[in-house]
């Protein structure tokens, strides 16, 4: 099955246009100019009518063994974003490249020894292990993280009834080293569901 899509550039939250148009730089071979309308097409496999590959250059960069990464050696911050592919979760490591200290978003417990050597690699101190949510999409991987670091906390919306060892709501701020993300509350796919906003990178992770 094919879908053609078509975006305007103008209508992309900021956030993802940088995914965007990373992508598109990444097959032209880094000879793009800034698009006003992109079009693209995305040849979907599906068996049992769940999806088993996905190909599209919108997600070339992280649906593949590589993960798409901003933040620089000489910048201020590391991001990576990595995919469980099974349940098609996405994890988003953070982290202050001063102080090193790190936390992870939604662990998935299938690639917990992949995220934390990435963490070890990176030299990193990992001292959170957040979840936007629990479900039976995915399973979270604080617990096994926990094994393998203790002093990681684990922590999860006081809605869930999830065992963590913080308790999160509305306004609650998550910090490591100089920065911080802030706890909000958007329960729909399931009441104790959260999202956590980066106000200085203008990142939201759900």
């Amino acid at each position: 099955m094919s879908l053609a899509c078509r975006i305007s550039y103008r209508s992309i939250p900021s956030t993802f246009k940088l995914l965007l148009v990373r992508n598109l730089h990444l097959l032209n071979n880094g000879r793009i100019s800034r698009p006003e309308t992109l079009h693209f097409t995305q040849r979907l496999q599906c068996k049992s009518a769940n999806l088993t590959k996905i190909k599209s250059f919108f997600d070339a960069s992280y649906i593949s063994n590589r993960s798409f990464h901003a933040g620089q050696p000489n910048e201020d911050f590391i991001f990576r974003q990595f995919l469980e592919y099974k349940s098609y979760t996405y994890t988003y490591l953070l982290a202050d490249t001063a102080t090193r200290e790190a936390l992870l978003i939604d662990p998935v417990r299938e690639t917990v020894e992949r995220d934390i050597k990435i963490v070890y690699e990176l030299g990193l101190n990992l001292i959170s292990a957040v979840n936007t949510h629990v479900h039976a999409d995915h399973i979270t991987g604080s617990g096994n993280i926990k094994k393998l670091i203790p002093t990681c906390k684990s922590l999860i919306s006081e809605v869930s009834r999830a065992k963590a060892d913080i308790k999160l709501k509305e306004g609650d701020l998550i910090k490591f080293g100089k920065f911080q993300i802030e706890v909000r509350s958007t329960p729909g796919h399931t009441d104790g569901c959260l999202s956590f906003v980066w106000h200085d990178k203008c990142m939201v992770f759900k």
